[in-house]
């Protein structure tokens, strides 16, 4: 019963175009890495996403996985991808909006969203704002804690 609430809740949020975010945990399906799209299916539900193709670069079918995500005019946008047994480890790929490396303060945005890191301990001397990164962080007692960070081309 409580599934088929949050379908039809999910449904109406879908037909009248309210953006929202969600996760789901399950297991590949299908996936065409050079379209960015994959689908994710947890118990009797399959859920199909559109995605930069970067983040499941790395993603099989059968890999089991944590897919957070935004869904606007009935699609659904993966945000970050994470394979399971990663220990919870998460990637997003943007470009830094905001930084303070005295701080150890650095705030990515993507498309989507905008996200805002603890790099307490990573060194953020080389990183300015404009640049493109890939970001590699777990989520601690509810903050973002950088694990590691790169530059992209």
């Amino acid at each position: 019963m409580k599934k088929v609430l949050v379908l039809s809740v999910l449904a109406v949020f879908m037909l009248i175009g309210v953006s929202y975010g969600a996760s789901i945990t399950g297991v590949v399906e299908n996936i065409d890495k050079s379209k960015g799209m994959f689908s994710v299916k947890e118990l009797n539900i399959e859920v199909g996403f559109n995605c930069d193709g970067s983040l499941i670069k790395e993603i099989n079918k059968g890999d089991s996985v944590k897919v957070d995500y935004s869904v606007e005019d009935s699609s659904a946008k993966a945000v970050s991808v994470v394979k399971l047994g990663n220990a919870g480890q998460r990637e997003i790929i943007g470009k830094i909006h905001n930084i303070n490396p005295s701080k150890g303060l650095l705030v990515i945005k993507d498309k989507e969203v905008e996200v805002g890191f603890d790099c307490t301990g990573t060194p953020l001397t080389k990183l300015k704002i404009g640049d493109t990164v890939s970001v590699h962080y777990t989520v601690e007692n509810g903050r973002e804690k950088v694990q590691d960070i790169k530059i992209k081309p």
